[in-house]
């Protein structure tokens, strides 16, 4: 009766093992399987703090678009007191 069941095991051992030798290649690694997407980050001109376009303070308009982190450093870029 355990003769059955161990020719069993191994029988089951080779197939997954032949099985993850035939699709392995197939497969992409977990790491991959789940990219999160990538959100673009802005530049602050003042501080250099990278953020979400959608949480800073904007000034100006179309292609001349600049991205701050607060007031403070909108006021210090407006005024020409940056570093």
């Amino acid at each position: 009766m355990t003769g059955w069941i161990l020719r069993i095991i191994v029988i089951l051992i080779i197939l997954r093992i032949l099985w993850r030798m035939i699709m392995g290649p197939m497969r992409r690694p977990r790491h991959e399987r789940r990219k999160p997407g990538s959100m673009p980050l802005v530049r602050d001109p003042v501080c250099g703090t990278y953020l979400l376009p959608d949480r800073a303070i904007k000034s100006g308009t179309g292609d001349d678009v600049v991205y701050f982190c607060s007031e403070t450093c909108r006021a210090k870029y407006h005024d020409g007191t940056t570093p």
